[in-house]
């Protein structure tokens, strides 16, 4: 890579919600170095907040799956007395985080970011 080439950078935003994560995210993006960054932000937010919000940058809406997190399964472990507080239902959710990521966001990850023969620098 020369040293005048900008390097890419994949932006995931993987969540329904709209608060401070999502202005937080779009503030940086406005701040960052376009001079030496290309952002490409790959998001789950509606496109018409993403076309009147980010519309400076390369943005993709996709869908994402919510197989675990919002399940009658993981509803009834977390109903369960031994899990609906204290130390099983911390267990129930680091559980579910690393499930989370091994099978939901590292693998979106990998299939977005492999797109095409763009490399790109991944923040999340």
């Amino acid at each position: 890579m020369q040293k005048r080439d900008k390097i890419p950078g994949l932006f995931l935003y993987n969540t329904y919600t709209f608060g401070g994560a999502i202005n937080s995210l779009l503030y940086l993006l406005r701040a960052i170095d376009k001079t030496r960054f290309t952002p490409v932000l790959v998001t789950t937010q509606p496109e018409e907040f993403l076309r009147q919000n980010f519309a400076f940058i390369e943005w993709q809406r996709v869908e994402i799956k919510l197989p675990w997190v919002h399940n009658r399964i993981y509803k009834k472990i977390t109903s369960h007395e031994l899990f609906s507080s204290g130390l099983g239902l911390k267990c129930v959710k680091r559980i579910r985080f690393l499930y989370w990521l091994l099978f939901v966001t590292l693998p979106e990850a990998v299939r977005i970011g492999s797109v095409g023969n763009t490399k790109f620098v991944l923040f999340t």
